[in-house]
């Protein structure tokens, strides 16, 4: 690395937390099922950065562990139950079954904005990002989300609400529970969906085969010559589910919109929310 590059963080293994801690006093049952996880990428190819598309996930099989500029080793990146990201010309969405030996690195925000230092305002340089960090296992998903969101409804729209597991917090706790707050709540063009949503970093490939539990494509993708095939050999086994990318969805940003929509309406008739889009 140059000595005018950044220096990695370190993806080290997880060590009790002030939000841990929390979670911990809380003896509420827990009622909200827990959520796919999510991973998009575009079926586009980004000639610039030269990514691997949905495409080549599709044909190999497999969302590979690619090099990260953030920890500085091959990781892949899903989010718990949001489509969070969302710089994508041509969106595809993969549906992931929360499955335990998937969950295995869980931070509160986006990582990749704190290292850029977009948080800049809020959290002081050198501040450690393993203070925002959960156990990687579905019950302390579920029970974050019910205690900071009350409802996984909540947390898809970003609206946490003041319950009484936060309301007697030691002063470690207190800090970094006001400091998520200011996060979630700081109006800043720096930031995007990524920082109000669970992310979960993996250090091993994610096999579709075994995983994937529906995926969100392009119209004109689902019918290529390479995907068909694979849609119609699971389409007893995946939800498999499209948007019309050529008549109807025609920028990138009414692309990702329709993956939003078809995403939470899918979420309301599995179960996973009571709301309707």
């Amino acid at each position: 690395m140059g000595s005018d590059e950044k220096e990695y963080l370190e993806l080290e293994e997880y060590q009790e937390t002030s939000f841990e801690r929390t979670l911990k006093r809380t003896n509420l049952p827990l009622k909200e099922p827990m959520l796919p996880l999510i991973h998009k990428a575009d079926s586009v190819k980004d000639l610039e950065r030269d990514k691997l598309t949905a495409l080549d996930y599709l044909i190999s099989g497999i969302i590979p562990v690619v090099p990260c500029k953030v920890f500085g080793e091959d990781l892949a990146y899903t989010y718990i139950g949001r489509p969070a990201y969302r710089e994508l010309t041509e969106p595809v969405c993969f549906i992931l079954k929360p499955e335990p030996e998937l969950l295995q690195n869980i931070f509160l925000f986006d990582t990749g904005a704190y290292y850029g230092d977009r948080y800049r305002r809020i959290i002081d340089e050198g501040l450690d990002i393993d203070l925002f960090r959960i156990p990687a296992d579905r019950e302390s998903v579920i029970r974050f989300i019910e205690c900071y969101y009350g409802t996984n409804e909540n947390y898809l729209l970003s609206h946490s609400v003041n319950v009484n597991e936060f309301s007697e917090r030691e002063s470690e706790e207190e800090f970094a529970y006001l400091l998520l707050e200011h996060i979630r709540t700081f109006n800043d063009l720096d930031f995007d969906e990524r920082c109000r949503t669970l992310e979960n970093i993996l250090r091993t490939p994610i096999s579709l085969q075994t995983y994937l539990q529906g995926i969100i494509l392009p119209r004109t993708l689902r019918e290529n010559e390479k995907v068909a095939p694979f849609c119609d050999k699971n389409s007893g086994n995946i939800d498999i589910m499209t948007y019309d990318d050529i008549a109807e969805y025609t920028t990138p940003v009414d692309r990702n919109n329709a993956v939003d929509e078809i995403l939470f309406r899918y979420y309301q008739e599995k179960g996973y929310i009571s709301y309707e889009v």
